[in-house]
C-alpha cells in the first residue's frame, strides 16, 4: 500500500514539475525597443520571437569573455526597422540554424528571430537565437525565400460638411473597419461585399 502511494505520489510531483515547466515555456512577442529596456525582465528559458533587422556590416563575432568563452557562441547585433535603436545582447550557437544562415548573409536584412532568453558573454541578461527566416520587406520584395509580404492597408481621405454651419471636418489616413469620432459620432467605414445593392439617400 505504500509503494503504491509513493508511486502515485512521484507521478503528481512529475506531472506537476511538466506543468511548471510548460507555463515556464511561454513565447514572448518582443521588439529591440522592449529588450533594450526590459530584457531582463524576461523570465530565463523564456522563448521569445523578434523581427529585426540583422546587422550584416558588422556580422557575426566570436565572444571573448569567460562565461561564454570557447563554448562555441557567436555574438551579433540587430537593430529595430521603425526606429534604427540597436541592440547587442543577443548570440547564437555555432552549430544552430541561426549561425549558418546569418553567416552566409551579406546585407542587413530583416528577420524573424526565435530564440529563449539566456545569459551573455558577462552573464548578462541577453537573447540565444536558435533560428531565423528572412522577412520580405517592401524595399526588397523580390527575395523568394522570405516570408510573404502583406498587403498594405488602403486608406482613404474622409471629408464631412456640415450644411448648417458650412464647417468642414477633414480625417486623412482613414483604414477600413476602424471605428471613428466624428462630432459625437461612431464612423466605420467597410468595404462592400460583392453582389449587395447599392441605397443613395438624397435630401
Amino acid at each position: 500500500m505504500k509503494k503504491t502511494r509513493l508511486t502515485w505520489i512521484m507521478v503528481l510531483a512529475l506531472s506537476l514539475f511538466v506543468h511548471c515547466g510548460m507555463v515556464r515555456a511561454q513565447t514572448k512577442e518582443v521588439t529591440v525597443p522592449y529588450l533594450r529596456a526590459a530584457v531582463g525582465s524576461l523570465d530565463n528559458r523564456d522563448r521569445v520571437v523578434l523581427r529585426a533587422e540583422y546587422n550584416a556590416t558588422t556580422g557575426l563575432r566570436e565572444v571573448t569573455q569567460i562565461f561564454l568563452r570557447g563554448k562555441g557562441y557567436s555574438r551579433f547585433q540587430v537593430t529595430d526597422p521603425e526606429t534604427g535603436l540597436a541592440f547587442d545582447d543577443i548570440y547564437c550557437m555555432q552549430d544552430s540554424k541561426a549561425f549558418g544562415k546569418l553567416l552566409k548573409t551579406t546585407k542587413n536584412t530583416v528577420f524573424l528571430f526565435t530564440g529563449y532568453r539566456g545569459r551573455g558573454e558577462r552573464k548578462e541578461p541577453a537573447v540565444i537565437v536558435t533560428d531565423v527566416r528572412a522577412v520580405r520587406t517592401y524595399n526588397d520584395a523580390a527575395n523568394k525565400d522570405a516570408a510573404p509580404l502583406p498587403e498594405p492597408p488602403t486608406k482613404f481621405q474622409l471629408m464631412i460638411t456640415d450644411r448648417v454651419s458650412s464647417n468642414t471636418t477633414i480625417i486623412t489616413n482613414v483604414e477600413l473597419g476602424k471605428p471613428y469620432s466624428i462630432l459625437g459620432s461612431t464612423l466605420v467605414i467597410e468595404e462592400q461585399p460583392e453582389g449587395t445593392g447599392v441605397i443613395t439617400v438624397e435630401p
